[in-house]
């Protein structure tokens, strides 16, 4: 301590300690006693530690670094006077601490630092404080045995054991502490706020844009062949482009791919399963040959590699023209179309702040679900691609199965197959047009041709042209779609763990 933190113990205590530089700097007056030094900074949890442990904290914290984690070590340098200001500064800054001591985990010096600590710091912590120490043990004379007792890197970052709250004289092996990277594993936590963002922010941006829509006086057939169907795909859109802004092109792509098979294994699989796939609903004919033809297009960019600008352009342009088609064909028929239901007071301030509050929400959604999506990847060692599609293309299809359970619910067959279908076209033309646009291109993996975009191509084209004969899509062909949707989430689960 008295030579600023450079301990000369290294990785084994038995080494000799250099007392020269000691001697010296007592010599020329300058020493640190009472003064802790912050060894390593970081802003997500602090560790506080003396001695020897220095070097396994170090250690510790390049593991959690790689996992995204930033660590703070705190070296004490001495523990009589106490530096408690160094100390409370750093975790009042990240939130979390950790106390690492070499001496027995029962009567260490540990537990009076981390109450000191807490003193004054108790408010600005987001997890209880855990103390790391020995085994409640005799030191053994045996190198290995004197290994097993003292704390490692290993133990400081593995996840626990779940016994945090049974310590009395249990090993540190067993009573199983909060790690480092358990303390930030929050990253299932994210996917699940990032998908009731997304759900309620979806929900929000549509029902006020559809009472400022009626307040204008838009045709209703406009409003659900824009509003509705845009804001059920703004989930997919705020995940691509924030993908993209990530450098995650995988996610963006497979979140899309993903999505779309579960809008037709899944969200479809369930409306058939309800009884509402044998109503064939107004323009089913023109969205089923839509949907191939998007699917076609999108066949194309997947085995060349590439969305460049000039195609997202040319998806938007496609879109559009879909849309104007669409609108054309069926306008004849607004006068029967019912208004939108609506949960929202015919107040236009109020539509006007839950769109705003719903953009927002999506948005952020977006960022917590890509966070948290990315964080199980690098935590798991599971491609970005199998996230995208699976857990993130579940999470942004959660709209479109509302949609549609209502609408089945309703008996409104036509509307729950029409909004698959609608929603497949958007997600290929509108989402990864616009995120290309955006995004200055979009890279496409090599791993999507083999698989994923012949899965798009099966389920898509089979039920279009179910579709298009005219043919019943009954409950048992129902259930038979949403099994096929599980067997291919199996199949890329097992295909990551045995990969």
């Amino acid at each position: 301590g008295l030579r600023g933190g450079n301990t000369g113990w290294g990785h084994s205590i038995n080494q000799i300690v250099d007392t020269d530089s000691v001697h010296q700097r007592l010599a020329n007056g300058d020493n640190s006693i009472g003064e802790a030094r912050v060894v390593r900074g970081g802003k997500d949890v602090t560790i506080v530690t003396w001695g020897a442990m220095i070097h396994v904290a170090l250690e510790a914290a390049e593991v959690a670094a790689k996992r995204g984690i930033e660590v703070e070590i705190v070296d004490l340098r001495t523990i009589l006077p106490f530096d408690a200001k160094t100390c409370i500064e750093s975790v009042r800054r990240t939130g979390r601490l950790i106390v690492l001591q070499e001496s027995q985990y029962t009567g260490g010096l540990g537990h009076t630092v981390s109450s000191r600590i807490l003193e004054e710091a108790f408010w600005n912590l987001e997890n209880a404080p855990v103390v790391i120490g020995a085994l409640d043990t005799p030191v053994p004379f045996s190198p290995p045995l004197e290994d097993h007792t003292i704390p490692t890197s290993e133990l400081v970052t593995r996840p626990s054991g779940g016994c945090a709250n049974e310590r009395d004289g249990l090993k540190h092996h067993e009573r199983g502490p909060l790690s480092v990277v358990e303390m930030l594993d929050s990253d299932p936590i994210l996917v699940l706020i990032g998908f009731v963002l997304l759900m309620a922010g979806g929900e929000g941006i549509v029902q006020g844009a559809v009472q400022i829509a009626y307040r204008l006086r838009v045709p209703p057939l406009l409003v659900g062949f824009t509003i509705v169907a845009i804001g059920t795909s703004l989930p997919e859109l705020a995940v691509a482009i924030e993908a993209i802004a990530q450098n995650e092109p995988d996610i963006a792509v497979g979140g899309v791919l993903g999505s779309n098979v579960a809008n037709v294994m899944l969200v479809l699989g369930t409306a058939c399963m309800l009884g509402s796939g044998d109503e064939a609903g107004v323009g089913i004919r023109r969205d089923s040959v839509a949907v191939i033809l998007a699917t076609i297009l999108l066949t194309a960019f997947v085995y060349y590699g590439s969305i460049p600008v000039e195609g997202g352009a040319f998806m938007l342009i496609l879109l559009v023209s879909y849309y104007a088609y669409a609108y054309r064909s069926s306008k004849g028929k607004a006068d029967a179309e019912e208004p939108e239901e609506t949960w929202l007071p015919e107040n236009i301030l109020l539509a006007v702040f839950a769109t705003i509050a719903g953009g927002v929400m999506i948005w952020q959604g977006a960022i917590f679900l890509l966070d948290g999506a990315t964080g199980l990847a690098d935590t798991y060692d599971i491609p970005t691609a199998i996230v995208g599609l699976s857990l993130v293309a579940l999470g942004t299809s959660l709209p479109e199965l509302a949609v549609t359970l209502i609408a089945a619910m309703r008996n409104q067959g036509g509307v729950a197959v029409g909004n698959v279908l609608g929603s497949n076209v958007m997600n290929i033309l509108g989402i990864l047009g616009t995120a290309s646009v955006i995004g200055g291109g979009i890279e496409i993996a090599s791993k999507f041709e083999g698989r994923d975009i012949w899965v798009v191509i099966l389920t898509s084209s089979l039920v279009a042209a179910m579709l298009l004969d005219d043919r019943e899509i009954g409950p048992r062909v129902g259930a038979t779609m949403v099994i096929g949707y599980l067997a291919y989430m199996s199949f890329l689960y097992y295909s990551t763990t045995l990969g």
